[in-house]
């Protein structure tokens, strides 16, 4: 049975409609519950996807809502549709991932193979690193589920917890080796890393196997051999995977805890993709663990941040953002053309070692920006807690101590205790 925010969206589609849900808050579900409405009314539907692991993953919401992969419904990739004729019969295209269907790929597609089909899209995350807006592939109105804020309070996704310098760091600059963060601050949990290229992927693979299984992926890797790696990594054999270019699609292992940012992304979007791979639930799993070694979180925000989505421009703005602000997504620096002032990336990634600064990552990063209204109602809260259940109020004060780094004023104390009381 869907939940409301999924069933939300679906009543009043209309063609054009772009579906937003956070990852792992069950879009596939969505995605499979339009198409066996359409096969219900007559229709034909046809999925599309860039990857094998998404049409894999497709295929099977479609058996769990009783449709038969192409029999009733069709499964098929991008590349495949690109040099196939179209299909006869096809009345709906869905379109997952679809923040790639502003490629020219995805646009003849649309516009030469099947013009007349509805066209509905899903994404967690709208919003393009050329500057496309989602409007160009033809999208016409944002259907919104839930924020993954929501998502967290009501227990469908466990809340983010970043650690990072105390500072946005230049490009090509780390404050930790991705070793030396997992090892303090993660170890012996599942964790993805994700880096700037290969050969950097593969190094890193090496030092973590020194101490933990881990093994390295990447997109080019044939893909029989990124399966087997990757089903290693969902039986538990191995703790750690070094990505470049995968993993921030398609790809969900509930028990993976731990994402570390080994490389900066050139937009909002990247970075959620990344991070969401941590953020789904299992047993005894309490948070998802972000180590951003760039502090990237700093420019492009974190991932419970309240945001808005657009088809035109930028694709997912916070209240702080300036629209027309890009971000390279090789070294990180702001892009104002088309080619990176910074590192001159213009399409081709190049080879870039990053400088480890040995910085000190700071837990709680995001609570010690809070003023001293934001930390007494806290404090309040802690005080409350501690009433409740019986405890001395030096609980609360510790625990105080803990998030910000100091003890809290005997002005403040008096002020939380006021709200505690009241």
């Amino acid at each position: 049975m869907l939940r409301p925010y999924q069933l939300a969206p679906i009543e009043g589609l209309e063609d054009g409609d772009l579906i937003v849900s956070p990852t792992g808050t069950g879009k596939s579900v969505i995605l499979a519950e339009i198409a066996r409405r359409e096969v219900d009314a007559g229709g034909l539907a046809l999925a599309v996807a860039h990857r094998t692991e998404l049409l894999g993953q497709l295929s099977n919401k479609f058996r769990d809502a009783w449709l038969t992969p192409e029999l009733n419904v069709l499964v098929r990739s991008i590349q495949e549709l690109r040099l196939a004729p179209p299909i006869p019969g096809v009345t709906m295209l869905l379109w997952d991932e679809a923040h790639h269907a502003a490629g020219d790929d995805w646009m003849r597609l649309r516009t030469e193979q099947y013009p007349r089909a509805k066209l509905v899209g899903f994404t967690a995350t709208p919003e393009r690193g050329d500057g496309r807006g989602m409007g160009s592939a033809g999208f016409r109105r944002i259907r919104t589920t839930i924020s993954v804020k929501e998502a967290v309070a009501a227990g469908y996704l466990v809340k983010p917890d970043v650690i990072r310098p105390s500072r946005a760091l230049a490009p090509g600059e780390l404050a930790q080796d991705p070793l030396d963060a997992y090892l303090e601050h993660a170890r012996g949990t599942r964790a993805i890393s994700f880096h700037p290229n290969v050969q950097l992927a593969i190094e890193a693979a090496c030092k973590f196997r020194e101490h933990v299984p881990a093994a390295a992926v990447w997109g080019d890797m044939p893909s029989k051999d990124r399966v087997a790696v990757l089903q290693r990594f969902a039986r538990g054999e191995l703790l750690v995977l070094t990505s470049v270019n995968v993993l921030t699609e398609g790809f969900d292992v509930p028990e993976t805890e731990t994402c570390i940012l080994a490389r900066r992304f050139g937009t909002r979007g990247a970075l959620v993709q990344a991070g969401g791979r941590v953020l789904r639930p299992a047993p005894g799993k309490t948070r998802g663990l972000i180590l951003d070694l760039c502090g990237v979180t700093h420019d492009l925000g974190e991932l419970d941040d309240d945001v808005t989505y657009h088809l035109e421009g930028r694709g997912i703005r916070r209240p702080s953002d300036e629209i027309d602000v890009r971000f390279c997504p090789v070294c990180g620096a702001p892009v104002v053309g088309k080619e990176c002032d910074q590192c001159g990336h213009a399409g081709e990634m190049k080879l870039r070692r990053p400088r480890v600064l040995g910085l000190p990552m700071e837990r709680f990063a995001r609570v010690r920006q809070d003023d001293d209204d934001a930390r007494a109602a806290r404090l309040s809260r802690w005080l409350g807690e501690c009433r409740a259940k019986g405890w001395k109020e030096g609980r609360a004060l510790h625990r105080f101590k803990g998030a910000y780094g100091d003890w809290p004023s005997r002005e403040l104390v008096t002020r939380a205790r006021s709200l505690t009381s009241g």
